[in-house]
């Protein structure tokens, strides 16, 4: 009985050892709200959600951290979903951007969290995407902007509600920084960033940061605390679908060649958006009712030809109007055909 009993007090001398050891190091920071905008059902530090709208809003805290040694945060969203404000919009989205500004003497660090959902083609498409970046140095007030390889590491993944992201800091040396961020998608979980800065943020002050827009809404919360956690194992991030292997292919050939291209293209499909948006319903409308009149355009025509063979005594006008609708409807087909083997090339392209 005693020799339990002092396996008991051992066991949970070292629990409590090792707790100390993990949580020693405990940094209580007093972070001050800046401002407050936009549309929020709640908004804290930690705690965020947004009502069905379309509408956008942006918090900001800042805080003055010294002798830092470590930071964790445990990020999740138990709702978060986007819908169409107009019926005539083909493609509509959400999107929420966290991130964390740390500046001091060496400049300053951007660890950026951006989440989307994102749907298209009037509801075909639906995806839900986590962007995570870590720039050093950042100029741009856009926190998407483009950079070279050298100046930011980033990663896309897709993710789920009450799938965690965890962001870890931590101090290696007087003179090196880790920077981990963690989706929490898979088993083990994926790495979206993992890279180790040569720079001392002993001293520094941090600007935390959410904003929102587009039509939609969500909930989320996160915990966050300047302690150490330690950093579990983890698996690099893997293309999802041929558009991400497009893009991760063009950032192996260089960054520098990617990120304009990737410019170019988010450009015209910006135009293509305020295309649909503003021309896009007044043809969708013609196109739409014109459909409805196919049937009695063949119709009359048909009975066109028929009263005009019959009265001129020739089947030839009746013979004219068959083959005419023929060639229509075969070179629709042969339109679809090409379209399809277009897309079925492209895509045997890459395989």
């Amino acid at each position: 009985m005693k020799k339990e009993f002092f396996v008991l007090i051992l066991l949970l001398t070292l629990i409590l050892a090792f707790f100390v050891r993990v949580h020693a190091q405990t940094q209580i920071v007093e972070w001050t709200r800046l401002y407050q905008w936009g549309t929020w059902d709640t908004c804290t530090l930690t705690k965020w959600s947004v009502p069905k709208s379309n509408t956008e809003g942006e918090a900001r805290w800042i805080a003055e951290v010294n002798n830092f040694s470590a930071f964790y945060a445990n990020i999740r969203f138990s709702s978060f979903d986007s819908y169409n404000p107009e019926w005539w919009h083909p493609s509509w989205w959400k999107e929420v951007r966290i991130y964390w500004n740390i500046t001091g003497s060496f400049g300053n660090i951007l660890v950026v969290l951006v989440y989307t959902d994102e749907q298209g083609l009037w509801g075909v498409t639906d995806e839900k995407i986590v962007h995570a970046r870590l720039i050093i140095n950042g100029t741009s007030n856009d926190v998407l902007a483009p950079y070279p390889a050298s100046q930011c590491q980033e990663e896309r993944d897709y993710f789920d509600t009450h799938v965690p992201i965890e962001v870890f800091i931590h101090k290696v040396s007087s003179d090196q920084t880790r920077f981990v961020i963690l989706s929490h998608d898979k088993v083990p979980p994926i790495a979206l960033i993992d890279h180790t800065i040569n720079v001392d943020i002993t001293n520094a002050t941090w600007i935390f940061t959410i904003k929102h827009s587009g039509s939609g809404w969500f909930e989320g919360s996160m915990d966050m605390y300047f302690e150490y956690y330690p950093i579990p194992n983890a698996q690099p991030a893997q293309p999802r679908n041929i558009w991400d292997l497009f893009w991760r292919n063009l950032q192996d050939t260089g960054k520098n060649f990617a990120e304009p291209i990737k410019g170019f293209f988010s450009t015209i499909g910006d135009w293509f958006t305020v295309f649909f948006s503003f021309i896009g319903p007044f043809i969708w409308n013609i196109a739409y009712y014109g459909v409805q009149f196919f049937p009695l355009i063949f119709l009359f025509w048909f009975l066109d030809a028929i009263i005009t063979a019959i009265h001129e005594g020739n089947l030839q006008p009746l013979g004219y109007a068959f083959q005419t609708i023929y060639n229509t409807l075969a070179r629709i087909a042969n339109t679809i055909v090409n379209i399809a083997n277009t897309i079925w090339d492209y895509i045997t392209f890459w395989s």
